[in-house]
């Protein structure tokens, strides 16, 4: 009957665990993202499974949702400097990386863009350096949001960054205004709504791309881990809530999982996808997370969410989304065409996954000892 509390800052081995999950789907679609050179029914498959990589971001949302608001609901009654110590731990967590990728991507690159980038990388990169203001302000997702297309050439994958940071920016004056009953049922509310602000989009005539990646019609993931923390913390029997996560995703998993396949795989193929689909994932990734914040020790998955790599990829796995992009930027260029043997480019699409991997883990873990964790040492001058 015990109740679990949210353990400040994230560091659960599960959670780890899930973050690995989450950057490795998105890794493994951005990494077979290549031209198809052969039509045979087993790369059929996997490059329809790849394609849906993309709902690790998904999981990403769920994650941050309940860490942050579980650091929200501790924080609350405890801390003289609520939004003083947030602000400034998020700054210093999130802002090193991303803004020393923008400055080597708008300041640096362009010295070498002609040397560097194909002629249709090149074009993409004189369009994108018209639009950086979006990217330098966290609001990539608005910019598609109107445009209806991804900003592109390693820096698509911004949009999700740019949704957290909004949230950031609203939620802890949402969780300090409303007490928990309050709070628990407006996260209820605007689950809900997200699902029709999505079918609303899409009757309106909006692109796919305007609808995956507007803060509106996304909260439903992030609001769905902001649910589960005030689940957790509530007096609820931890066992009632794992009985539900449970049902809940053997039922919903396999549904997911034929809609994605129908409907082609990556997030704007099918209208099914981007309105009901996108709520299935929802409530399938937050089982996931709520089975591995409460689960049995011994039971396999937890067991498996603390596997050492899995441990390893979550703990760098901001490093690893944000880099991984342009790491497969470059080397698609450099290593060229796939190469079929035997009839399938599997074996070629594997080198060339584990080439990517290999390289981007490098620059994650530079990027982590040389900047990353000197920042975050900064966070003991912000305590709550």
């Amino acid at each position: 009957m015990g109740v679990t509390k949210v353990r400040r800052e994230g560091r659960v081995p599960e959670l780890d665990g899930l973050r690995g999950i989450a950057v490795l789907t998105v890794m493994i679609y951005h990494f077979s993202i290549v031209k198809r050179v052969t039509d045979s029914g087993i790369d059929a498959a996997y490059y329809k499974i790849a394609a849906m990589g993309w709902a690790g971001v998904d999981l990403f949302f769920v994650l941050s949702g309940y860490l942050i608001t579980g650091i929200l609901l501790e924080a609350k009654g405890n801390s003289q400097h609520y939004f003083r110590s947030f602000y400034l731990r998020r700054v210093l967590r999130i802002f090193p990386l991303y803004y020393a990728y923008l400055a080597a991507f708008f300041v640096v690159l362009p010295f070498f863009a002609n040397r560097m980038l194909g002629p249709g990388q090149l074009a993409q990169f004189v369009e994108l350096e018209k639009i950086q203001l979006w990217l330098w302000l966290y609001a990539s997702n608005l910019w598609t949001f109107f445009e209806g297309v991804h900003t592109g050439l390693a820096t698509s994958h911004f949009w999700s960054l740019a949704i957290e940071e909004q949230f950031y920016m609203v939620w802890p004056l949402v969780v300090f205004m409303l007490s928990r009953g309050a709070l628990r049922n407006t996260c209820v509310v605007l689950i809900g709504l997200a699902f029709f602000i999505r079918v609303g989009l899409d009757v309106a005539g909006f692109e796919p791309h305007s609808i995956y990646t507007f803060t509106p019609s996304r909260m439903d993931t992030l609001l769905s881990g902001a649910l589960l923390a005030i689940l957790v913390q509530s007096p609820i029997d931890n066992e009632v809530l794992t009985r539900v996560a449970r049902w809940l995703l053997i039922a919903l998993a396999p549904i997911s999982f034929a809609i994605l396949w129908y409907g082609g795989g990556n997030a704007v193929d099918h209208v099914g996808i981007y309105t009901v689909g996108y709520s299935l994932l929802c409530a399938c990734f937050a089982s996931m997370v709520l089975l591995g914040v409460l689960g049995p020790p011994e039971s396999r998955y937890t067991r498996f969410l603390r596997s050492p790599w899995l441990h390893f990829l979550g703990k760098y796995s901001y490093g690893l989304y944000v880099i991984h992009v342009i790491v497969r930027a470059v080397l698609v260029r450099v290593v060229g065409l796939p190469i079929p043997i035997g009839g399938t480019q599997l074996p070629w699409q594997l080198g060339f996954f584990l080439l990517c991997t290999a390289v981007t883990i490098v620059l994650a873990l530079l990027s982590w000892h040389l900047m990353e964790k000197r920042f975050l040492a900064l966070k003991k001058y912000f305590p709550y």
